[in-house]
């Protein structure tokens, strides 16, 4: 059964180890949840591009046992001594070298690699007993629209074999614009990203590849949180879908905390993408 894809926001630094940042978060850990519950079958693999790995070219985290990579700062001490002990899976890694390579896409595989809290810490969430095998897959330096497009298309084929799928990033990521004046740019782009999703896939690929016209640099001071979402949709081009019951958690989460962009499901709180490969 061929699995969906899904955009995922992972939230704020390693917020399920610190008990007020984890209350804050109580809606993106229940999006992450509900996730889990709601896939048709349980995956073989997990693989997933998260915002915090960027390269020359595609790299793929190809050790059986990947070490962690605590690539945050200033949280307390404890956060610095969490582990995540899920399995990788080189087979599927040098699978996925193999994929990129024959779609014309150079890619090699990164036996050094951790995980990296845009990883660590929503698989923690969603798959806690670590029991998943997880792959990462670098995004590119170049944050090239038409790369990350192909990235996406290449990988399609994952999904008839059981691997899911996941995006893990921020579309609203400037911590030098927080608060109450972060609200008109983060619904802003909010509004562009929604409604590029719902177009048909010529012209949603249009959007996408011409993303600079969503004036989106005042949400992202770098591209990088943005690219894990704009390479999903390919690796289904047909249709986008969003779930509505995850809309409603999302309006709610943004009522209280005006950061927080009605479709983008971001700025630490929650929610996610459905990219729905049954034609819905």
């Amino acid at each position: 059964m061929k699995l969906p894809t899904f955009f995922i926001s992972h939230g704020g630094g390693p917020w399920p180890w610190m008990p007020e940042r984890k209350a804050m978060h109580h809606a993106l850990e229940q999006s992450l949840r509900d996730m889990v519950a709601t896939l048709p079958v349980t995956p073989q693999a997990v693989v997933m591009v998260s915002g915090h790995w960027e390269a020359a070219q595609v790299g793929v985290m190809s050790a059986a046992n990947p070490p962690m990579e605590y690539d945050y700062y200033n949280f307390p001490p404890h956060t610095y001594e969490v582990t995540y002990p899920a399995p990788g899976n080189p087979a599927l890694a040098e699978s996925i070298v193999t994929m990129l390579a024959s779609a014309g896409i150079a890619a090699v595989p990164d036996a050094g690699k951790g995980f990296d809290h845009g990883a660590f810490v929503p698989m923690h969430v969603m798959y806690p007993a670590a029991d998943m095998p997880l792959v990462q897959v670098s995004m590119l330096q170049s944050y090239s629209p038409q790369a990350h497009v192909a990235m996406g298309r290449a990988l399609a084929a994952l999904r008839e074999q059981g691997v899911l799928l996941v995006g893990s990033g921020l579309s609203y990521h400037n911590l030098r614009l927080m608060g109450p004046e972060a609200h008109t740019p983060s619904h802003a782009f909010d509004a562009w990203l929604h409604e590029t999703l719902m177009l048909a896939p010529e012209a949603r690929m249009q959007r996408v590849l011409h993303w600079e016209q969503a004036r989106m640099h005042a949400c992202a001071t770098r591209e990088k949180t943005i690219w894990c979402r704009c390479l999903w949709p390919w690796a289904r081009p047909s249709q986008a879908k969003r779930s509505a019951s995850t809309m409603r958690r999302a309006c709610m989460a943004a009522s209280r905390y005006p950061v927080i962009g009605l479709t983008s499901f971001t700025h630490h709180l929650g929610g996610l993408y459905v990219f729905n490969g049954n034609g819905r």
